[in-house]
């Protein structure tokens, strides 16, 4: 009945209140751009966002994991086999709102943050895509290229953690 949607949704919802109420207690509104200013938002951003997030030479993500472009990939993989297609649709209801929502705001690099800060909570996700990226690829020049990008991820992210104490 009626017990299981409203115990699916009973986390969400006060996870939302506890978020509300953290900015009214420490910025005194509710509102979650109050940290930036209170910048309006607009979805003039969106696209200016989407570029940046991915593609921009300090703060993007291909720039910074270029292993995930096999991802992004792998989503393009399995909308095309019928048994995986449900998998991604489902993942991109969830990313592509979340998406339009981080890009929503002309300041989408995060401030003084890692790159690609606002796609983090997606990215472990992304790994399913990967694999199915992984398991058509045919080439042995395509494997060792994205073992190459997979090689230049992780050596990228241990500079990031370790040069200048994080900083």
């Amino acid at each position: 009945g009626a017990a299981k949607p409203f115990a699916f949704l009973a986390i969400p919802a006060v996870s939302c209140v506890a978020w509300l109420a953290y900015f009214i207690k420490i910025y005194g509104t509710p509102d979650p751009s109050a940290p930036y200013g209170g910048e309006e938002g607009s979805f003039r951003f969106v696209a200016d966002g989407l570029a940046g997030l991915f593609f921009d030479q300090r703060f993007g993500l291909f720039a910074n994991a270029p292993v995930l472009i096999f991802a992004f990939a792998g989503i393009g993989v399995m909308l095309t086999r019928r048994s995986w297609r449900r998998h991604a649709l489902e993942m991109l209801f969830v990313v592509v709102p979340y998406l339009i929502v981080v890009t929503y705001v002309a300041m989408w690099w995060g401030g003084r943050s890692a790159p690609a800060r606002f796609l983090v909570p997606v990215l472990l996700w992304m790994a399913i895509p990967a694999a199915s990226a992984w398991s058509v690829m045919t080439s042995r020049a395509t494997r060792v290229t994205a073992l190459g990008a997979l090689g230049f991820t992780a050596f990228a992210s241990i500079v990031l953690v370790f040069a200048a104490d994080g900083s």
